[in-house]
């Protein structure tokens, strides 16, 4: 079904507390409801400040998925060729939705994408976690919502739909009842196994890792008694070495830290050029 102005819901800003709505977060494509496709859609639904249900599905965008988008949400066209569109689903998320206030990070974002594509109701009642932190957490440097997991503690993956729903809960729930103190993660260190069998190695991270995040991996190294620089130089141990996605790379197809790896191997430097199995294979 075309969404056409006249069918378009009526979108209505609450400012008020909340305790019985859904969270709401979708991957997509790329930037423009217009022209771009949704991934996966995920809500959660909480009554009475309590989590009652989950609605998480992967979504044949119809579009292409560009290989910088595939890294940065972990879904490959793979993963939703078989998947209903985003038509087919609309019924069930609707009846999931009920008529509940949707609260997300950036809302606008989704709310724009699930109307775009064919989502309708009379009318749609939204709460901005980005706006409340404005308010809230003035002093932050940005609203972004890896910012603000930082402020929490909060140590769970982005950019995977469900994922960001479960923080964004948290958060708005922290910011709702008045709760605005930094959280230290210190429970993330005293959970995580740490060696030192990295100990006095030298890494540099370049490209992007399908498995894990570049952060993830500057964790694992750094857990393991690693060090971690941002550039390559005569002291670099190791560069771990992933899949270059992004344009404007100098030759068109390596990374500046590839090039300088190669450089000092070509000169017989110690740099070692290795993947990320093999990095698991330095750690285990």
């Amino acid at each position: 079904e075309v969404v056409t102005r006249a069918n378009k819901p009526n979108i209505v800003k609450l400012q008020k507390d909340l305790y019985s709505f859904i969270v709401l977060d979708l991957e997509t494509t790329g930037l423009s409801a217009a022209s771009e496709g949704i991934t996966q859609v995920s809500a959660l639904k909480y009554v009475d400040n309590i989590k009652v249900a989950q609605f998480n599905k992967y979504v044949n965008p119809e579009h292409e998925i560009p290989k910088k988008v595939q890294f940065l949400t972990r879904i490959t066209p793979e993963m939703v060729v078989n998947e209903p569109t985003f038509g087919e689903i609309i019924p069930e998320l609707h009846e999931f939705i009920a008529g509940l206030p949707i609260i997300g990070h950036n809302v606008n974002f989704d709310i724009n994408f699930i109307t775009t594509h064919g989502y309708t109701d009379q009318q749609i009642f939204i709460e901005d976690t980005i706006t409340i932190a404005r308010k809230k957490l003035p002093e932050l440097e940005n609203y972004k919502l890896e910012t603000l997991k930082n402020h929490y503690g909060i140590t769970n993956q982005s950019h995977n739909s469900l994922d960001d729903c479960e923080t964004t809960a948290f958060i708005y729930q922290q910011m709702r009842d008045g709760s605005t103190e930094k959280i230290i993660a210190s429970d993330l260190v005293e959970s995580t196994e740490s060696s030192d069998k990295l100990t006095g190695l030298r890494f540099c991270i370049t490209g992007q890792f399908m498995d894990m995040t570049r952060s993830e991996i500057k964790f694992l190294i750094e857990q393991n008694g690693g060090r971690v620089t941002s550039a390559v130089s005569g002291l670099t141990d190791y560069l771990v070495d992933g899949e270059q996605v992004y344009e404007g790379l100098s030759d068109g197809v390596h990374s500046s830290a590839e090039l300088k790896a190669q450089e000092f191997i070509d000169k017989g430097g110690k740099i070692k050029i290795i993947g990320l199995d093999e990095l698991n294979q330095l750690v285990a």
